[in-house]
């Protein structure tokens, strides 16, 4: 006698629960992207990680390596009760064995501040002021884009039509976040005020998260005070 329409949907339905549980167990951390922990994993290498003044003082204080960083990134959970998953901006704690750190998330940005995570992440607010070193970013060779109303201005010739590729890689070098000359309340997009050394000359841009590039609509050369 054949099986019942509802004996059948019941054994496949069984097995299907169970083939989906084998998955999530077995792709946790192998890059199966639709689970919470990777998912809020992937939204974090997708932008650009920074380091602010406070927190570079504070791993110096507390024998932090940007290795371990890079360790609580690939391989550590994400405390998702301590975590701030509404609001702007959005903040995940993610942990391991020897480190707790906080990744912030904010809205229209391409931006991600990392601080402590014993700090309490529903208390973080974006920073205003300082600097942040540009310490990791996504694996994209065309990450930056060059408005063409930028390269039309007499700093950008003077500075030898850079393209993109030499742009990021100075920013992937010695760049820096600018908070003062940022806003992320800038509509529709947030701007950063981004920092970097192109044939030895300091130079300042604002940008923007556009496309999935970093646009930059606006280029100066400024005077070289990291050198003083």
């Amino acid at each position: 006698m054949n099986a019942s329409l509802g004996t059948r949907l019941l054994y496949y339905g069984t097995g299907f629960g169970i083939g989906i549980i084998f998955v999530i167990f077995f792709f946790q951390n192998r890059g199966c992207t639709w689970t919470p922990n990777n998912r809020v994993k992937q939204a974090i290498v997708d932008r650009v990680i920074v380091i602010n003044d406070d927190f570079q003082a504070e791993m110096t204080e507390r024998g932090i390596s940007e290795k371990m960083i890079k360790e609580v990134i690939n391989k550590g959970n994400i405390d998702f009760k301590h975590s701030k998953k509404t609001g702007n901006p959005k903040v995940y704690t993610l942990y391991n064995d020897v480190l707790k750190l906080n990744f912030s998330l904010p809205e229209n940005s391409y931006i991600s501040e990392v601080t402590i995570g014993f700090n309490n992440a529903t208390k973080f607010k974006n920073s205003t002021t300082g600097e942040a070193k540009l310490y990791l970013f996504p694996k994209e060779e065309k990450l930056v884009y060059i408005d063409s109303t930028t390269t039309a201005t007499p700093d950008y010739i003077q500075l030898g039509s850079p393209d993109n590729k030499v742009i990021l890689k100075a920013l992937m070098k010695d760049g820096k976040i600018n908070f003062e000359k940022s806003d992320y309340k800038s509509e529709p997009k947030a701007e950063h005020y981004l920092t970097c050394t192109i044939h030895n000359q300091l130079v300042g841009m604002k940008t923007i998260w556009y496309k999935d590039r970093i646009n930059i609509f606006f280029l100066e050369i400024l005077q070289n005070d990291r050198e003083k």
